[in-house]
């Protein structure tokens, strides 16, 4: 590896670069950047100091990492679908023929007994430890040497969020050398130039390679040796230019992935070009443009090429081609807090002038715009997962699977609001996809019908995770927290189509295994037992308990829009007198003796509040529960319970598991709660964010895109909520956005809304019908009643 010369000198690496912060490569207050800022998006002669701070780009379903060194680059190539084949499927444990002695336990106070059972369940059918999801993982990588350079001045690297680019540029000499990627939406294909603006000739060399692999996960119980699950890994490269790249896993079993192939295809325009057994090697090129595919194999034996012809089309046609889709759907939706014109500062920068406490409406407006590039980036066939598409190790964190209790919810949540429903429609399809796992689960796990959705996923919808004090077996909020995201989308796209084929059978098989579960207490009320809010247990109690909040919040959320598709005349059932007789018959919130929202439903528990997660608000997390309008003083008690988690937060900068952030600010600006949601504003982006845009599940690390999409949607919930029949204007505005405008928030009255505001009051407001629509408009104590037929729009002067 070449090292910069002079005070310049810098060594990079894949996962660390050996820095010291007053001597980056180039002057970094000179901003002589050699890429100039774009509109949307960043420059920064700041290098990465560790993978965490690459440019990312995506296309959804394949993308790259860019570390971005002029001398020794890397790009970490990545597959939405690479899930590593590591934990072949278990036979379910059989918890059915338990459930009562569970359930006996647990009412007399021995739920470490209770939980005991489920763990012989367990071993009685094998699993004697924790087992997890099947990790995401990269692909490889591919390592561009930069020859015959032995300097860099001027270094330069940013990220283009409109058109998806990422960029790279340094000067050598009188030289200025650029490497452009993106991932292409259009073609498929991920796509680096390599050209120089001064004309200079270009020298470098080529190959793909398997990133080194560590043995042990990031923070997790989970190790393994490579040898263990890839049997053969073939590298080679031709004398045309093309690299391949074939990795052949050693565990299989039916509808695996068996393996992948990335092939390169190098076209040097001029200079010469050979080989060695791993390099390609380009000499005095004019420039260099390269094409790279990902194929995954679920078949033997494993495609050993990707089956596709090269594109000869230009990098500037090909970027033209993906920036006319990526474009239009970063920009539906857009959001200016401040309206004096600044001059540029690269993210390092703005993160440092920003502080709690003090937070600044610019970058607020900067990482909504990064937020929602990753957003846009990552999603695909599938959905985000928790490290959206790319990772820089072969054992990420948690797996960077779909853990479906808090995080995919988080990092899908401004998927309606914000005019980007791609995402919430790939969630939907991905668990839609999932329903006969999730009918075995049901079944094997309970003896029941219907369906059963786990805590998390990955490859497989059946997956049993779960430990002693982790009984997530027992968490059944999977179920309507996904229906909820089924029923929302049809609310705000009105798909009619979907709403019959797709939404109803979910929620009604949901349902099913509700009815099944439920148990009645001596009271004759409904009980859920046993039952689980996520990674916490009451004081001095074991996690297996009775009545989560979050359980029973889950089922009276899904009972109501069961009943509304019922009485709206879009469901023809006979259960409608079974489920208002469940509805009106669950248990009602609860308050403490601290006037704080319980967390469980029962006497005898009692909040842990030094806790990350703020499940029990899931009652305010979209649409508020009915019961807190009827009950005022739940409203109350919920201020007080966000206010409880926030003084654990408060200690720690933030705190571990920044979407717990999202959920607590999410429940304040619905209920007009603006201190808090500010507050939790304030955190998510002063605590979380990398100086290359990149976002972290706690402070400073854990690669994480949670609050990708959590951020934007907890600022548009405080500027424009929705339900079926009315938009309430700036419901939670705080005092330091006085003035703003947002532009393209859907909402569930189906139609697309722009606000400008001054003096905290709403200025003008332009509406779009999506379809036809009556609604009425609030703000305060005015109100205007709107009607539209599709297509049609109207600007409200305030």
């Amino acid at each position: 590896m070449k090292l910069f010369k002079a005070a310049c000198i810098f060594l990079f690496s894949l996962f660390s670069c050996t820095s010291d912060k007053t001597n980056h490569v180039g002057l970094l207050g000179s901003r002589e950047f050699l890429i100039s800022p774009p509109e949307h998006g960043f420059v920064t002669q700041r290098p990465a100091s560790k993978w965490e701070e690459s440019m990312l780009t995506g296309n959804g379903t394949i993308g790259a990492m860019v570390i971005g060194d002029p001398l020794n680059d890397r790009l970490i190539l990545s597959h939405e679908k690479l899930f590593l084949p590591l934990y072949p499927p278990y036979p379910a444990p059989d918890l059915g023929s338990r459930l009562e002695t569970i359930r006996g336990l647990i009412l007399q106070g021995k739920s470490e007994e209770a939980s005991a059972e489920m763990i012989k369940a367990g071993e009685d059918v094998g699993i004697d430890d924790m087992i997890w999801t099947n990790p995401l993982v990269p692909a490889c990588q591919l390592e561009i040497v930069t020859e015959n350079v032995d300097s860099v001045d001027r270094y330069t690297r940013g990220v283009n969020f409109e058109t998806g680019e990422t960029m790279v540029a340094w000067q050598t000499g009188r030289n200025i050398y650029e490497r452009r990627v993106f991932s292409s939406r259009a073609d498929s294909v991920i796509v680096m130039k390599i050209s120089s603006p001064t004309n200079s000739k270009i020298s470098t060399k080529l190959r793909l390679v398997q990133l080194p692999v560590d043995n042990k996960g990031n923070g997790e119980e989970q190790e393994f040796a490579f040898s263990d699950v890839v049997e053969e890994v073939i590298a080679s490269v031709s004398a045309e230019g093309k690299l391949k790249y074939v990795t052949k896993f050693r565990k299989k079993w039916d509808g695996s992935l068996k393996g992948f192939v990335v092939e390169t295809q190098i076209q040097a325009d001029g200079g010469t070009v050979n080989t060695d057994d791993v390099w390609f090697k380009v000499e005095d090129a004019k420039s260099i443009t390269i094409f790279t595919r990902i194929v995954l194999s679920y078949d033997l034996p494993v495609a050993m090429q990707t089956g596709k012809g090269w594109l000869n089309d230009s990098y500037e046609t090909l970027l033209d081609r993906h920036q006319e889709i990526h474009a239009e759907m970063f920009n539906r939706f857009s959001l200016k807090l401040t309206d004096e014109e600044r001059k540029y500062v690269p993210p390092e920068e703005l993160l440092t002038l920003s502080s709690i406490g003090n937070l600044k409406a610019e970058l607020v407006e900067q990482l909504c715009k990064a937020a929602r590039y990753i957003l846009i980036s990552s999603t695909g066939e599938l959905p985000p997962t928790l490290q959206g598409i790319w990772g820089g190790t072969w054992l990420p964190a948690w797996s960077s699977d779909f853990t479906l209790n808090g995080n995919v919810p988080s990092a899908i949540a401004s998927g309606l609001n914000t005019n980007l429903k791609e995402v919430t429609k790939a969630h939907i399809n991905y668990m839609y996809s999932m329903i006969d796992d999730f009918k075995a689960n049901a079944e094997e796990l309970f003896g029941a019908p219907g369906i059963f959705v786990p805590s998390r996923s990955s490859s497989s919808g059946s997956t049993y995770h779960y430990g002693d004090f982790y009984p997530h077996l027992f968490w059944f909020t999977g179920n309507s927290w996904t229906s909820h995201f089924f029923y929302d989308y049809w609310q705000y796209t009105g798909d009619e189509r979907f709403l019959n084929e797709k939404a109803i059978p979910f929620m009604l098989a949901s349902m099913d295994f509700y009815e099944f579960i439920l148990t009645k207490g001596d009271n004759g009320k409904y009980m859920i037992i046993p039952s689980y809010s996520p990674e916490v247990a009451p004081i001095n109690e074991h996690p297996l308990a009775i009545n989560a909040t979050m359980d029973i919040a889950g089922l009276k959320q899904l009972l109501r829009n069961l009943l509304t598709l019922a009485k709206q005349g879009h469901l023809e059932t006979d259960r409608v007198a079974k489920w208002n007789a469940i509805l009106h018959n669950l248990p009602a919130y609860e308050i403490d003796e601290g006037g704080d929202l319980k967390e469980w439903i029962w006497p005898t528990y009692h909040n842990e509040n030094s806790h990350r997660h703020a499940s029990h608000l899931y009652p305010l997390f979209y649409e508020v529960d009915p019961e807190f309008i009827l009950r005022p003083e739940l409203k109350q008690a919920a201020i007080t319970a966000i206010e409880n988690r926030m003084k654990y937060r408060r200690e720690r900068g933030g705190a571990e598991m920044a979407f717990g952030l999202v959920q607590k600010g999410l429940a304040a600006a619905h209920i007009g709660d603006t201190e808090h949601a500010y507050e939790c504003v304030d955190y998510l982006c002063n605590s979380y964010w990398s100086p290359a845009f990149t976002s972290y599940h706690d402070p400073g690390e854990i690669f994480n895109i949670d609050i990708s999409g959590g951020l934007p949607a907890v600022v548009t919930e405080m500027i424009v909520q929705s339900s079926s029949s009315e938009v309430v204007l700036l419901p939670a505005l705080p005092a330091e956005w006085p003035k703003g405008e947002i532009v393209g928030v859907q909402t569930r009255t189906g139609v697309t809304i722009d606000i400008t505001w001054n003096q905290s009051k709403p200025e003008s407001a332009y509406i779009l019908a999506n379809r036809n629509t009556t609604f009425k408009i609030h703000f305060k104590h005015r109100s205007w009643d709107i009607a539209l037929k599709k297509d049609q729009s109207i600007l409200l002067e305030m």
